[in-house]
């Protein structure tokens, strides 16, 4: 019997009752976002200054001819733009939105990082002590997630015990609910309403 439905000399509560249950429900697929950048660290400054120098930017006569200055800085953008593309052209890239996990701790990041490390370590060298190496350190990953889970959610139920819109939140997150409310169909209500009467 669980013993958050019993008193203290361990009598039965009668107006609380546990349900234990086993519930088959699939993993949403993940949200992506395409994301543009530039890598603007593989940028040759040699040939970028070059380029710069060789264009119309250090032109007197683009001085002499733009009395405008906006003319003038559209011509300084529309250039330097052009450059820019040459040397480190715009890309895009689809990723994956995660949600921040707040029990994602740096001992759970090394331990991660070391587990993919000895799984490389593993699929090079195909050796039966490597892959143990790797199911151990796979283990020790998962425990160390688990724990700090547990730990992050007891804390936070313990500090929040009192506030019950706060513990409602918590279990509605960690049971998954969404904020949508599931109506049912016109045709569902006209079926059940045409069976009453």
């Amino acid at each position: 019997m669980d013993p958050g439905l019993s008193d203290s000399s361990g009598k039965i509560s009668h107006d609380h009752l546990a349900v234990n249950f086993k519930a088959k429900f699939s993993k949403p697929a993940p949200v992506r976002k395409t994301i543009s950048f530039r890598k603007l660290s593989t940028i040759n400054i040699q040939s970028f200054k070059s380029d710069i120098e060789a264009s119309d930017l250090l032109n007197d006569q683009l001085l002499a001819t733009c009395t405008d200055v906006d003319k003038l800085f559209d011509a300084y953008t529309s250039e330097l733009s052009m450059l820019l593309e040459r040397h480190a052209p715009l890309r895009t890239k689809s990723i994956i939105l995660r949600n921040d996990c707040p029990w994602y701790t740096d001992e759970r990041y090394e331990a991660k990082h070391k587990k993919r490390k000895l799984e490389r370590n593993w699929r090079k060298s195909k050796l039966c002590i490597d892959h143990q190496l790797y199911r151990e350190q796979c283990s020790t990953a998962n425990k160390i997630l688990k724990e700090a889970r547990v730990t992050y959610y007891s804390n936070k139920i313990a500090s929040d015990g009192r506030d019950q819109k706060s513990l409602y939140q918590i279990t509605k997150h960690l049971l998954g609910a969404s904020n949508e409310v599931d109506l049912p169909s016109s045709t569902f209500i006209k079926t059940v309403s045409s069976r009453l009467q």
